[in-house]
Order: structure tokens, then C-alpha cells, then sequence
């Protein structure tokens, strides 16, 4: 079967790689995925500064259980859900048919993990993304901030060649539990407009709520 849209996506200290695949109905840790529905455009004047809370429209992804933190992309016309995946730590993927080029669709796909085993605080969980990130790519840029309250770093490299972008951030929940979310994105034309004007809403965007608020 031909593969549509590859992608690499970390949690990386958790699993390994992972990436989208062809496919209806994947199987993640509790039963078939349901893409999230898409709705209205957000405008880029409404996207926040790096250290505010985005306020633009949302699409939040299911969640698989109640004590999750969640996830909220912004919402960008074009660019439609998608069911294929790998891996459960996927909960949310994205491409964007209508800006296909060179035999690819840019595409952003949303991982989640629990890492309380691995790192106390999230300012350590995204320390250790963003090694391992390092140990399989060259790094071309990294840029630190805060996002809600939660520490976040957004790496740039590239992916077979392609440019890809990865968001990784981090929170602490009020059972002392440390998450680490992701956000990549990949595309073949990475000067093209539109897709510049997707990620920075997508990027610059996304967030994550937690129980309890940041600690």
C-alpha cells in the first residue's frame, strides 16, 4: 500500500519515533481512533505572544481518559483530520491536501505521554526531548518560551530531507504527574504562504490544560 504521509513525531524518551501510516481505523490503547472535527479558521491577529495564552478557535482531541490533560490545536481551513497513525501516543493528526507538493502533503501530528517515570518536572521532560530529538537529527534552530504557564521548546531540523518543525511542551499535573506533549509538522515548501501562515498558527497556537492548572 502506498504510504501517504510519512512523518516522525517524538515523545522520544517514551517510545521512539513515531509516525502517521495508511490506514482507516488504527487501534490505539483504547479502541479505534476518531479524528476531531474541524471547524472555523483562526486569524493571525489573534495569535498570542510566546509567554500568553492562545485565544483563537479550537479543535480539542479526544482524550482517553478523564484525568488527561487537554489538547487544543487551533483550528486552520485546509487542513483536515486524518485517521492514519502508528502509535496510541498519537492523538491527533492533520494534512493539508490542498498545499500537496513533490509527492507530499504537509501534515501536523499530536503526541501525548505520561513521563513522571522518566522526569520529575517538565523543564527535565523537555530537556530529555529534545536530546534525544538531537541524538537522531541535526538541530537548525531552538527556541525556548512559556505557553499558559507551561515551559515549551520548538525544535527545527530536517526529516528525509524535508524541513520539519517539532513543538514539545510540558506540564505537571495536581497528582504529580509530568506530561509532555508534542506538536510536529513537515512539509516539501516550507517558503509557500499558506503553509507559513498554518504553522505559525498551529505552532504558535496549541495548548495544553492540565488539572490544577501549571505547577
Amino acid at each position: 500500500m502506498k504510504r501517504l504521509i510519512p512523518a516522525v513525531v517524538t515523545v522520544l524518551a517514551v517510545a521512539g519515533c513515531t509516525h502517521l501510516v495508511d490506514g482507516t481505523a488504527k487501534m490505539g490503547a483504547t479502541g479505534p481512533y476518531r479524528p476531531p472535527t474541524a471547524t472555523a479558521a483562526p486569524r493571525p491577529s489573534a495569535l498570542p505572544g510566546p509567554t500568553n495564552c492562545p485565544d483563537v478557535p479550537f479543535t480539542v482531541l479526544e482524550s482517553q481518559s478523564r484525568d488527561e490533560p487537554t489538547l487544543s490545536i487551533p483550528t486552520v481551513l485546509g487542513w483536515q483530520p486524518s485517521n492514519e497513525r502508528n502509535s496510541p501516543l498519537i492523538r491527533g493528526a492533520f494534512v493539508a491536501p490542498g498545499l500537496r507538493a513533490n509527492g507530499f502533503t504537509p501534515n501536523a501530528v499530536v503526541t501525548l505521554a505520561d513521563v513522571t517515570k522518566n522526569a520529575d518536572t517538565p523543564e527535565k521532560a523537555i530537556k530529555t526531548e529534545t536530546e534525544a530529538l538531537a541524538t537522531k537529527f541535526t538541530m537548525e534552530s531552538l527556541t525556548t518560551g512559556t505557553r499558559c504557564g507551561f515551559p515549551y521548546e520548538t525544535a527545527d531540523y530536517k526529516f528525509e530531507g524535508r524541513p520539519a518543525t517539532t513543538l514539545i511542551i510540558a506540564a505537571k499535573d495536581d497528582k504529580d504527574r509530568v506530561w509532555v506533549s508534542t506538536v510536529e509538522m513537515q512539509t516539501t515548501e516550507p517558503d509557500k504562504p499558506e503553509y507559513v501562515k498554518a504553522k505559525q498558527l498551529i505552532i504558535g497556537g496549541y495548548k495544553i490544560t492540565i488539572r490544577g492548572g501549571p505547577r
